[in-house]
């Protein structure tokens, strides 16, 4: 546990600035207060419908400070990863980000919409997708082998060639699906779901199948 903090501690500024504005919409609901409902929408249904909805306090202030404990989680144990002390720079610095372009974008939302401003969300959802597949498919080929970032999967945790091999090709096909779900932005909801479906199932699932066969093909000797 001391290790993870002495590396927690080389990292303060980036988990410091990077918490502060995870926090930034706090600040926000407090100067909007008086504009809010009384209840905020916290989920959506497929087609942009609000489903699920919490107490004014609980989505100002309770819902930032568990993405703030989540973040903090993922660093300790990102930080704790014997795989990562020899890790990228930029990769290490894309993880201190990832929670707090979250929770700007879901409570920027969610105030938006409880304050009934008209807002194309399937379109915005598009892009933050799109633009987040792009980034990390950029990252990819950058990532060192390591048990808790990347594709995770035996035959990349075995071997330095399957891990770099499989997170090459992962790149091209996250980057892809990325440009494709920021093409369909403009369109309707009945294309951008089943294309954000199909990418995100595409992305996840044909790496695991490209590291197998890849370690079948050459590592099986």
């Amino acid at each position: 546990m001391k290790h993870r903090w002495n590396k927690l501690y080389e990292y303060r500024w980036h988990a410091g600035i990077s918490s502060l504005v995870l926090l930034l919409p706090i600040l926000m609901g407090v100067l909007f207060w008086n504009g809010l409902p009384e209840w905020l929408p916290i989920h959506w249904d497929a087609s942009g419908t609000p489903d699920s909805y919490a107490m004014k306090w609980v989505g100002v202030f309770v819902l930032p400070l568990v993405l703030l404990l989540v973040h903090w989680l993922g660093l300790l144990l990102t930080l704790h990863d014997p795989g990562n002390e020899r890790q990228n720079k930029k990769v290490l610095g894309l993880v201190f980000w990832i929670v707090p372009v979250v929770s700007l974008a879901m409570n920027g939302l969610m105030y938006t919409l409880a304050m009934n401003h008209p807002i194309p969300q399937e379109q915005i959802n598009a892009l933050i997708f799109g633009l987040l597949f792009v980034v990390f498919g950029n990252y990819m080929p950058k990532i060192r082998r390591n048990s808790t970032l990347g594709v995770r999967v035996p035959w990349t945790l075995n071997s330095d060639e399957n891990w770099n091999k499989t997170h090459r090709f992962a790149s091209k096909l996250w980057i892809a699906a990325g440009i494709a779900i920021l093409v369909t932005a403009p369109m309707p909801t009945k294309i951008i779901l089943p294309v954000m479906i199909v990418g995100l199932l595409a992305a996840a699932v044909i790496p695991v199948i490209y590291s197998y066969r890849y370690a079948q093909k050459y590592e099986s000797a």
